[in-house]
């Protein structure tokens, strides 16, 4: 079935209308594009104050730039690589120096060059009482060995019952004496009202003139030894040539005083048996001595001491007894047995020593025979 042709067909409009017509759009469509570019245009100006405001506000508060210029950082690392090497060199030097000294320290223990005792001996040997000529194993030879006499304070002062307060009367133990490798302790204990440090000055006076043997002479002052290197070590460390009493004898002694706490001061000696620095001693003795300060409760200040040398000796061994008396002053010849001679040195040993006690401490001492 056809259908029925409509009436109202569109009219084709003329070209020159559709050109006219395409004119004004586009007019209008440019004129729309200038205003949306103007509006946004002033709308984005009106941000520009705002924004300069912010920028403002954002570089008060931002530090200032840490960037150096490349020819300062150049410079810095040149500077960083030339203390490297001087570093480096420095530690290569050392390295050798500390090889060297770990070298000498190990022989320096495992080496006994002091005087041992013979077999019969009652009392101990001594080891590691040598010091090093090089100077750091000097060093730590003198602390080592004063900080070793320094940790033996407690036992010591038990061997010899010397309680924490109560005053003991002076005595002095002789040990070994048979054996000819005697060994002299002089014990004491007294409490003395003072503060500790004033009595710690009393008691450094006092052994600095024993010490420097102005018991049986007057010296104007200490014979010090290295006296710049022991100072390194400690300002209160003394490296002595001391003047024995008895007569040819002499000692290399190391004395050092030490502050334990508020309440403790202890004075330590020990002598040096061979010195690689120094000359051989050709007659010498072993000494080493403790005397201890603590200050009790009550403000005053208890002085323990022990006082020990041993019978002389060369690098031949101990000498005889004969030879020990007359380095004392003693004369054994009238005695005709060992016995006699014994109990002849035991009694004028004892009135030499008690008077030398009582010179330098004002205490004197009573023999007491170890069996």
């Amino acid at each position: 079935m056809l259908l029925p042709i409509c009436n109202h067909m569109r009219r084709p409009v003329d070209p020159a209308e559709r050109k006219r017509r395409k004119r004004i759009y586009n007019r209008q469509k440019q004129q729309i594009y200038r205003q949306n570019t103007l509006d946004e245009i002033r709308a984005l100006q009106a941000l520009v104050p705002e924004l300069e405001t912010q920028l403002h506000a954002l570089l008060q508060q931002r530090p200032p730039s840490t960037c150096l210029p490349w020819r300062d950082v150049a410079l810095a690392l040149h500077d960083g690589t030339e203390t490297s090497h001087a570093d480096n060199a420095e530690l290569i030097v050392k390295k050798s120096t500390n090889r060297a000294l770990l070298s000498a320290m190990v022989t320096w223990v495992a080496t006994q060059r002091g005087l041992a005792a013979i077999p019969q001996c009652s009392t101990p040997s001594w080891r590691h009482v040598t010091l090093l000529a090089a100077l750091d194993a000097r060093k730590l030879g003198v602390d080592w060995i004063t900080q070793h006499v320094l940790h033996n304070t407690d036992r010591i002062l038990a061997q010899y019952r010397l309680p924490d307060s109560a005053d003991v009367p002076g005595a002095l133990h002789l040990e070994g004496i048979q054996n000819e490798c005697m060994q002299y302790t002089i014990v004491d204990q007294k409490t003395y009202t003072a503060s500790l440090t004033a009595h710690a000055a009393f008691v450094r006076a006092k052994l600095s003139g024993w010490l420097h043997g102005n018991l049986v002479g007057h010296r104007d002052a200490l014979d010090l030894l290295d006296a710049t290197l022991v100072h390194d070590v400690d300002p209160r460390l003394l490296y002595i040539h001391s003047q024995s009493v008895a007569q040819g004898s002499s000692y290399y002694m190391l004395f050092r005083e030490c502050h334990v706490s508020e309440s403790r001061v202890v004075f330590v000696g020990q002598n040096i048996h061979d010195d690689e620095a120094l000359p051989m001693q050709a007659l010498t003795c072993n000494r080493t001595f403790w005397v201890v300060l603590d200050r009790r409760d009550d403000g005053r200040v208890t002085q323990r001491m022990v006082l020990q040398r041993s019978q002389h000796f060369t690098k031949n061994g101990f000498v005889s007894l004969d030879e020990e008396a007359q380095l004392w002053g003693c004369d054994l010849r009238s005695c005709t047995t060992d016995d006699q001679k014994a109990a002849r040195f035991q009694r004028d040993l004892t009135a030499l020593q008690t008077k030398m006690h009582r010179s330098a401490w004002g205490h004197p001492v009573q023999l007491i025979a170890s069996p």
